[in-house]
């Protein structure tokens, strides 16, 4: 699903019966091109626990490296709904430093007004 020229979805970057896209529930388009290095695909992470967040994030940022993307929104939210606080805010940083740290990401930071955000945009190498 495309939201406008250059913010592609996770799911645009998979192949055509890639059991993950049927997972997804998401149709492929296998005209689609393949994304331009500034296109930034997005992961979204509601409703999901910390650990499956941190699984998600792993494979998404693998996926992207593979696939040549160069940015990354990371979808949190911002915790509204939780009753002991933001959870996934924090699992997300803490694995997306600890994949700077192997060299996977370039940079990391809140979209927006710092950790009022609900979203992380990654600068992958």
């Amino acid at each position: 699903m495309t939201r406008d020229d250059d913010t592609k979805s996770f799911a645009d970057l998979f192949d055509p019966g890639d059991p993950e896209l049927e997972r997804l529930g998401r149709k492929s388009n296998p005209s689609a091109e393949a994304p331009r290095p500034e296109t930034i695909v997005e992961l979204d992470l509601h409703g999901l626990t910390g650990p499956e967040a941190e699984i998600r994030i792993e494979a998404f940022i693998q996926r992207c490296h593979g696939a040549g993307v160069r940015r990354a929104r990371i979808i949190t939210g911002k915790g509204k709904h939780s009753r002991n606080g933001p959870v996934l805010k924090v699992w997300a940083e803490k694995k997306l430093r600890q994949m700077q740290k192997t060299g996977l990401t370039a940079a990391i930071t809140w979209e927006g007004k710092g950790k009022k955000s609900g979203a992380l945009l990654v600068r992958l190498k």
